[in-house]
């Protein structure tokens, strides 16, 4: 029983002298009266802890216990004192761009490092902008768990806002797939984009926009809200915030080059504080974008009672006055009757198709005018000043050509060729396609009254991009 005694006593005296180098944080702040709630609490980090473990890489902080002392609960931390949320901290001061980059690359190698399995179980639903604290002594960055991010935030004296919602989440994840490393790449690439800009990639509160505009809009570039930034550093993000996983660079890739980029002079300045940086030029600059994005976001979310009142109005709206007057004469060859066919497709222009054919467009119908008005609308509302011009057609119908096969007095029989190209949320498609044309004169002027292959398979509704 003394053995036992003394045995005890030397462990109690070890564990203060390990103690020593932890430090204490208050668990709840103004949380009384006591409660089952925080015994409860208590129990699941003590259950988290042993689960994540005590041994983590040194960029994670990790919490060895929890200790009682006076009534109050701590949680006990591995020699790390005055961590603050890295937001707070460039809300008010301005930090070294370079230094800066070097926490980014950090982190990237510590996602190298640490497998996906693990990944998901410190940064459960990814990482947020309240996973990154900093500490106010050495300016290190280090991350923080999910779960005590969670626990601060229910129990703790922070209060992390819009820090820890959708702002950062991957094209992939909102669409409901699995974490995957390159899902962490757009992920964290999101989040340095808000430490550098102090601006989100999309910045609307309503998060349901903020979500369908990570799946279908452009994000602005970043040194268009930093000009300091490099064009190495700017297209370097670009490859990271690709809307598809399989068109970003992967770790390695990332690493190597912000390997390449610490050693330029140029990235060596100072990066203002988030309240230097919201001047009126950048409120106007996301503001115009913002508008711009709402505006495609309207229409894509109510496309079909558009698309309802645009077909109804095909006649109107293409019938009366649009597109160049009437081409169609009994002067206009059966060659040229085909190339204004086409040319009606290639423009949208309905008028000019229904002058050069006498036959039903079916589905194709709705595709043309539907095109017809999105574009238009991008045309209005589309782009922003400084950047360069995309094509934002929705389908386009390149290298036309035509041989005659057969002729007579009343009819002619010709083989078209031509490279179809359609363009949706999901990507980009492009096919040959071969039609056969008949054209016959009726009443002294020449029409198409008849079309076989691939056009007229898209007319019955077989789009090939959705095979």
């Amino acid at each position: 029983m003394l053995r036992y005694r003394v045995w005890w006593g030397l462990l109690m005296v070890e564990d203060k002298k390990n103690n020593k180098n932890l430090s204490k944080e208050k668990l709840f702040k103004d949380f009384k009266p006591r409660s089952k709630v925080q015994l409860e609490t208590v129990k699941e980090i003590k259950a988290a802890i042993k689960n994540i473990g005590t041994e983590l890489p040194q960029k994670i902080i990790s919490y060895q216990g929890i200790a009682r002392e006076a009534g109050e609960y701590y949680l006990l931390i591995d020699a790390k004192k005055d961590l603050v949320p890295i937001v707070d901290y460039l809300k008010e001061k301005s930090f070294n761009f370079q230094k800066m980059l070097n926490e980014l690359k950090a982190v990237f190698e510590l996602l190298e490092e640490v497998d996906l399995e693990k990944k998901k179980l410190y940064f459960k639903d990814g990482l947020n902008a309240s996973n990154f604290w900093i500490d106010l002594k050495t300016e290190k960055i280090y991350l923080l768990p999910q779960i005590f991010v969670e626990l601060k935030d229910n129990y703790g004296e922070y209060d992390f806002g819009d820090h820890l919602n959708e702002y950062f989440r991957p094209p992939e994840i909102i669409a409901g797939e699995d974490w995957q490393d390159k899902s962490y790449v757009f992920n964290l690439a999101a989040v340095f984009y808000y430490f550098f800009s102090s601006k989100k990639i999309f910045n609307d509160k309503d998060t349901a926009k903020v979500l369908n505009k990570i799946q279908s809009e452009k994000i602005m570039d970043i040194n268009r809200l930093v000009p300091e930034l490099s064009k190495e550093v700017n297209q370097l993000f670009k490859q990271m915030l690709q809307k598809k996983p399989e068109q970003r660079p992967d770790y390695g890739t990332i690493i190597k080059k912000m390997q390449s980029i610490d050693s330029e002079q140029k990235n060596n300045f100072v990066l203002k504080s988030f309240k230097e940086k919201d001047t009126q030029n950048t409120k106007k600059m996301i503001a115009k974008k913002n508008k711009k994005d709402n505006i495609k976001l309207f229409f894509r979310l109510n496309w079909k009672s558009i698309a309802f009142f645009v077909i109804l109005g095909a006649a109107i709206l293409y019938g009366a006055g649009s597109g160049p007057p009437a081409n169609v004469t009994e002067e206009t060859t059966a060659e040229e009757v085909v190339g204004y066919f086409y040319h009606g497709i290639a423009s949208k222009n309905i008028s000019l198709i229904n002058q050069a054919s006498d036959i039903d467009l079916g589905n194709m119908q709705r595709i043309i005018t539907e095109s017809h008005v999105i574009e238009s609308m991008q045309a209005a509302y589309g782009g922003q000043e400084g950047e360069e011009d995309e094509d934002q057609s929705v389908y386009s119908l390149e290298d036309f050509e035509f041989t005659e096969i057969s002729a007579a007095d009343d009819r002619y029989l010709f083989q078209v060729n031509y490279i179809f190209s359609f363009r949706d949320q999901d990507g980009f498609y492009s096919f040959e396609h071969e039609d056969r044309v008949v054209v016959e004169r009726v009443n002294r002027i020449w029409n198409i009254v008849n079309i076989e292959g691939d056009f007229k398979e898209m007319i019955e509704g077989n789009f090939p991009w959705r095979e």
